[in-house]
């Protein structure tokens, strides 16, 4: 990557490259984090809580769960602030992201069982 980035590469190959580590690391904490909270509420029903217990503890462990993108995704926020970013690339960025967004949402709509076998 960081040939790829040094270089004058074009934009598609970074993007190819940006893209398969995205995958990589995406596929290792799919399997690493399936286990906990399958094991998590595994626990929670054999404990039999009553309902707002057991869904404080699915929050809590939520929260904790997201917290470490939350820390990614601030210091995300704060790097680009810094750096500065085109609003060129911001429109881009923004209609890419609204077009998926749309797309899954027609998804959840229309064919929600399309979502289960992804």
């Amino acid at each position: 990557m960081k040939k790829i980035i040094s270089a004058d590469s074009s934009l598609i190959i970074l993007l190819l490259g940006v893209t398969a580590i995205a995958i990589g690391i995406n596929s290792v904490e799919l399997v690493c984090s399936f286990g906990f909270p399958l094991a998590f509420t595994n626990i929670l029903s054999d404990l039999n809580l009553p309902a707002f217990s057991r869904y404080m503890y699915i929050l809590v462990y939520i929260i904790f769960y997201m917290l470490d993108d939350f820390i990614v995704f601030l210091i995300a926020v704060f790097t680009l602030r810094i750096t500065g970013t085109s609003e060129k690339y911001l429109k881009y960025v923004k209609l890419i992201s609204a077009i998926v967004l749309l797309i899954l949402g027609f998804i959840m709509i229309f064919s929600p069982k399309l979502l289960g076998s992804l």
